[in-house]
């Protein structure tokens, strides 16, 4: 039976888009491999090879100057993690799946404090099979529907929906309950990756007047992030396209795409 705890923001679609950069000083590999980012596990640069290495220092980087990956992770921590993950699983894993092994690491304080630990750490005793199969299905439901699981994070979804039908009893439909924490839930991380990227790719070239689109792209991402997590009710198509034109413009303005 699966226990559903909530998962902490995944950052592996946003990293995917990440712009290489492999030029780093010496400093960098010694940032990355100070004593509060490896004592309890030796300096594992010393198995890394040199490309290894650089894959981590681009790591590094990227989270570092990236305002939605370091405010959930401490990015020390998270590069010899991502480094362990890589010496661990071997060079054929993608950086997808590390990503995903490495979802619940090294989390800041305010990151963590987003996990409901009531339900992480609750008795589930008292819960019946057909309660927690439902759950499940609700899971699966929603990991099968692009319209769901690119607005939620899945286990966040069923486990919110659990909470709800111990709440409400047996007799209410899911959309009944659905509608209960529709506002909730939301998977800003893999949505705004997918507007990064579709702005990369097209609007963004066309859009950015005066600046580079890759500045014009992570302002626009970060825009909608914002208007994404922070909208009221339903998500709808008409809402994210209006979402997307508020990013755009906000964004055309220099000093607001430099200011955030």
């Amino acid at each position: 039976m699966r226990a559903f705890v909530l998962t902490a923001l995944t950052f592996s679609f946003i990293l995917l888009h990440a712009q290489p950069s492999y030029a780093q000083t010496a400093s960098t590999s010694q940032e990355m491999s100070g004593n509060d980012a490896s004592s309890s596990q030796g300096n594992i640069f010393d198995d890394a090879t040199d490309e290894q290495i650089q894959e981590a220092q681009q790591f590094y980087k990227y989270c570092t100057n990236n305002d939605t990956i370091s405010t959930q992770k401490d990015c020390k921590c998270a590069t010899v993690s991502y480094l362990n993950a890589r010496l661990e699983l071997g060079p054929d894993v993608t950086t997808k799946q590390i990503m995903a092994h490495n979802v619940n690491t090294c989390l800041k304080d305010a990151a963590r404090s987003k996990i409901d630990k009531t339900r992480a750490t609750r008795d589930l005793s008292y819960i019946t099979d057909r309660q927690l199969s439902e759950a499940e299905e609700v899971f699966q439901h929603c990991k099968a529907r692009r319209a769901l699981s690119s607005q939620f994070d899945c286990e966040c979804f069923a486990a919110r929906f659990l909470d709800e039908r111990l709440d409400i009893g047996p007799i209410a439909n899911w959309d009944i309950i659905f509608l209960r924490f529709r506002s909730e839930c939301r998977n800003v991380v893999e949505t705004t990756g997918y507007a990064y990227s579709r702005c990369m790719s097209n609007f963004g070239v066309k859009s950015a007047i005066n600046m580079e689109p890759k500045e014009f792209c992570e302002c626009y991402a970060r825009k909608w992030a914002d208007l994404f997590s922070s909208f009221p009710g339903k998500i709808t198509t008409d809402s994210k396209r209006t979402m997307k034109s508020r990013a755009r413009g906000h964004c055309r303005d220099v000093g607001r795409a430099r200011g955030g």
